[in-house]
């Protein structure tokens, strides 16, 4: 029997938590990619690599857009198949019972 956190957190985010790991995701990248986006230690970083810290923002930008998508496409996936899945046992359950009918009707 599901807790009632468990149900919470269910109907919050569903029955997809890939939401709830994508926004962790995001999170984490922007941890790592902060101190190059802000231009913490660009003097240091310049004189390293010859590089300026431009290009951080548009990279973590571009992981997490990657990441978004992965997760929305994994959705929809679930989705479409659930929704076969749901009309196929659907129509597995009108047969069996279409069958039942006419086997109950009285023959002459």
């Amino acid at each position: 029997m599901p807790t009632a956190t468990a149900t919470r957190f269910r109907t919050f985010y569903g029955s997809h938590p890939l939401h709830l790991l994508t926004v962790l995701a995001s999170g984490l990248l922007l941890l790592i990619f902060l101190p190059g986006i802000v231009e913490q230690g660009s003097d240091t970083y310049l004189a390293a690599t010859g590089q300026t810290q431009q290009p951080f923002l548009g990279r973590w930008l571009l992981l997490t857009a990657i990441i978004c998508a992965a997760s929305a496409l994994t959705y929809a996936a679930r989705t479409g198949y659930a929704r076969r899945r749901a009309g196929a046992s659907s129509a597995e359950e009108a047969r069996v019972g279409a069958q039942e009918a006419h086997r109950a009707e009285p023959h002459a």
